[in-house]
């Protein structure tokens, strides 16, 4: 049944009033609630945390600083989304050797203490190889007046002094009826309370002893800053409290006339020496990169240097599958992969491309890295070498739509030509090339040349038998014309895909136009878009890759 208003106004007045009187089972309520609500939050936070992939975890430096001893770099794996409060517990997990109890640790940046909600990452810690720097305190004693109070019921004291709680009364006391048993919390607490309320007025006096001056002189202030939670007062200088770890007020000041005693120049002291040895070590940290930096950089140009270079380990050839002894493989430089020398040479040798690529190549990647010049040069004979850059030559004209080879049988002159230019004259055989005709007239012009070949073909029975097959070919759909330079395909049998012989166009048979855009394989812009969400580009698409 719920309550009624007027109960509830009754509960809370009772608990202020607990609160202002200082009760103590009222006040060990509070602190065994916020204990539990605060043990109990972030357990859950430290359960999500520590429950995610390792691979968002990162390696750091830890130092732990105690009183009279320091340890660090300490290797430790963290993930920058976890809580200080979760930061604690792993370290005290990790280290327990170091005895770092979670109360009594302090994580330190900026010079600050850092908060148990905030996160790794809030405090710049989200990168590996990172410092970290924690300081471990000892655990100190300290009493609220109502909680020495209740230690002293519970410890079944005959009197309990009330010297605290009221000014000049030093003489008043309460006296327990049974000093032999030890009452409980409920029992001391209503004995207490019974006690205070049941003292005549008459009895109490309020009036302060008599001093030497006779008058009551108040204690002086206490110079420092009170902290928010505890409100224990500490030293100005102190960045954080002593007894709870809260963070110093941003807007405190230190006052210009405070005086430092020998603990705090001491303390002061630690921490500028903690200062410096982070700095030598990020600075020794920072010279070790460099000169491992440095290393790997005049490695690379050494290796630059060499126009091949040799697996100096024993490595499993991609291609043949054997065993390579140390210095028989070679590591290509552009992608790294290796493979034995005869392999790749022999793969050079039958590439039918004017730029070799990388071989290497499986279900699920396919390296697009070409071979460099030097070392294909390095790895063939010197007439091997020839026949690779004719071959090269070769194939960079067919792969040019603006070429054109000499009509002279058995002649390599070529050229590239400009739409503005007719007559190509070959640097090899001196021929003089029409463009416009594609033969050599000269010194006919190309009316008269046009005119003697149409002539020439109307009776040439040979002539018309080859092109009557070629027109039946493309109607049976057993040859097609390259969407690219136009000349006629057959296909043999196999897959619906085919490359031309001349342009190196890869073509999708069953649509007779290209398998991929512009820009070549891979490219989907354009071309027949087969398997492309899981669709054929024709129902009747044999597999155009």
């Amino acid at each position: 049944m719920a309550e009624s208003l007027n109960e509830i106004l009754t509960r809370c007045i009772k608990f202020r009033k607990d609160v202002a009187e200082q009760n103590p089972s009222a006040l060990k309520n509070i602190e065994n609630k916020e204990t539990f609500l605060k043990s109990t939050v972030l357990k859950n936070i430290d359960v999500a945390l520590t429950s995610l992939p390792p691979k968002m975890q990162i390696e750091i430096d830890l130092y732990i600083e105690k009183r009279f001893s320091e340890h660090g770099p300490l290797p430790f794996v963290c993930n920058p989304n976890w809580t200080i409060w979760t930061t604690k517990q792993e370290i005290e997990k990790q280290f327990s050797n170091l005895i770092c109890p979670v109360d009594c640790q302090n994580v330190i940046y900026g010079h600050k203490i850092a908060k148990d909600h905030l996160t790794l990452h809030d405090c710049g810690i989200s990168r590996p190889n990172t410092i970290l720097y924690v300081y471990v305190y000892q655990k100190h004693q300290h009493k609220s007046p109502a909680n020495e109070v209740f230690d002293s019921s519970m410890q079944g004291m005959d009197t309990v002094s009330m010297g605290e709680f009221v000014t000049g009364a030093q003489n008043l006391s309460i006296t327990s009826n049974n000093s032999d048993q030890v009452p409980s919390l409920s029992e001391s607490s209503n004995h207490l309370a019974a006690s205070w309320y049941s003292i005549p007025q008459s009895s109490v006096s309020f009036q302060p002893e008599s001093s030497t001056s006779g008058n009551y002189e108040m204690p002086s202030s206490v110079t420092g800053w009170e902290c928010p939670i505890c409100t224990y007062i500490n030293l100005p200088t102190r960045p954080g409290c002593e007894m709870c770890s809260t963070p110093r007020p941003m807007d405190y000041e230190i006052p210009r006339n405070f005086v430092l005693s020998e603990a705090e120049k001491n303390r002061m002291e630690q921490e500028q020496k903690a200062d410096q040895l982070t700095k030598l070590a990020i600075s020794e940290k920072q010279q070790k990169q460099e000169v491992k930096r440095q290393r790997n950089y005049s490695s690379h140009i050494d290796a630059t240097k060499h126009s091949i270079v040799f697996s100096s380990e024993s490595v499993e050839c991609l291609i043949c599958l054997t065993t390579t002894d140390p210095g028989d493989a070679v590591t290509l430089q552009d992608c790294l992969h290796v493979f034995c020398k005869d392999c790749l040479r022999g793969h050079i040798l039958v590439s039918s491309d004017a730029r070799v690529k990388c071989p290497h190549g499986d279900d699920s990647y396919v390296c697009g890295s070409y071979i460099r010049d030097r070392e294909v040069k390095a790895l063939l004979t010197d007439e091997q070498y020839e026949s690779y850059l004719r071959r090269s030559l070769s194939s960079a004209e067919q792969l040019s739509a603006s070429s054109a080879h000499c009509k002279t049988p058995d002649c390599i002159g070529w050229c590239e030509y400009d739409d503005g230019v007719n007559v190509f004259v070959c640097p090899v055989c001196q021929a003089r090339n029409c463009l416009t005709c594609q033969a050599i007239h000269h010194p006919q012009d190309c009316k008269e040349y046009q005119s003697e070949l149409h002539r020439k073909s109307g009776k040439d029975k040979k002539a018309k038998q080859t092109h009557a097959m070629l027109e039946r070919m493309l109607k049976l759909k057993e040859a097609i014309h390259c969407p690219q330079c136009n000349i006629i395909i057959m296909r043999k049998g196999g897959c619906d895909w085919v490359k031309c012989t001349m342009c190196k166009t890869e073509i999708c048979w069953v649509t007779k136009g290209p398998r991929w855009g512009p820009d070549g394989h891979g490219d989907t812009s354009g071309g027949c878009h087969c398997r492309e969400n899981g669709k054929k580009c024709h129902p009747e698409c044999i597999n155009c890759h």
